[in-house]
């Protein structure tokens, strides 16, 4: 593959909390709406926010690692109470 082309990847970002940490919007959202439904099923529910981004770049593994880096350095997450699982697919063009 040609080094000096970009291609797109669409990359995805999910921070949730660490499984010890307390949600309380889950524990809420579990409470008020599943536990009172016919969804007997459901025993728990915990929340994440995601973000989608499109990242054009050489190889996966450089937009992997820059978006990575642009969320340690912005801070979009806090590593003592969340973890951050990063995906990616690469777009068609």
């Amino acid at each position: 593959m040609n080094q000096d082309r970009l291609n797109q990847f669409k990359v995805t970002v999910t921070v949730e909390n660490k499984k010890y940490v307390n949600d309380p919007e889950g524990e809420t959202i579990f409470r008020d709406l599943i536990s009172n439904s016919k969804y007997s099923g459901i025993k728990s529910i915990r929340t994440a926010k995601t973000f989608t981004l499109l990242v054009e770049s050489s190889s996966e593994r450089d937009a992997i690692k820059s978006v990575q880096n642009m969320c340690e350095e912005l801070r979009l997450y806090n590593p003592i109470v969340s973890d951050c699982t990063v995906s990616i697919k690469k777009e068609d063009q």
